[in-house]
């Protein structure tokens, strides 16, 4: 069983981009095309980079690039979510139960990214690096919980 808790934490990991190396695949939320796990973190770690750096005159640019991180963010939390429920029944229950409270994280922290997101539309100029540093902090913790959840395994 070790091994299989050891294969579910892969498969959690691997479905978020952690592991650049994995072969895994998943459609872009807007173009629909394949594009590799390694790909897909690459693109989101770029959008975050990219608004750090914008200023409140680009806040369009930052919420579109935001909200591109959010859909990329809800193709892989589904992938997770479609790969534990495929594999719940070879599951010890401590493997269910960490599994389960890791996915809760996860949700948690994307809803987090979610609210930072929407406060870029809503922000004013003079709160606009509070905004952003809101943003890429929430993304931080998201991604965080992640690498956690890989090293409980």
């Amino acid at each position: 069983m070790k091994h299989y808790k050891t294969t579910c934490a892969l498969l959690i990991v691997a479905s978020v981009g952690c592991f650049s190396e994995m072969p895994a695949f998943s459609a872009d939320p807007i173009s629909g095309e394949k594009i590799s796990q390694k790909q897909v973190g690459q693109e989101v770690q770029e959008a975050v980079d990219a608004i750090k750096k914008y200023s409140a005159d680009q806040r369009d640019e930052a919420v579109k690039k935001g909200r591109a991180v959010l859909d990329h963010l809800d193709v892989e939390i589904a992938a997770m979510e479609s790969k534990m429920k495929k594999n719940w029944g070879r599951m010890e229950e401590s493997a269910r139960k960490s599994a389960t409270a890791s996915l809760e994280a996860i949700k948690k922290e994307r809803a987090e990214v979610a609210k930072w997101v929407g406060s870029m539309t809503q922000s004013s100029a003079a709160a606009w690096e509070e905004v952003k540093k809101g943003f890429v902090e929430s993304y931080q913790t998201l991604h965080e919980s992640f690498d956690r959840a890989a090293q409980k395994f």
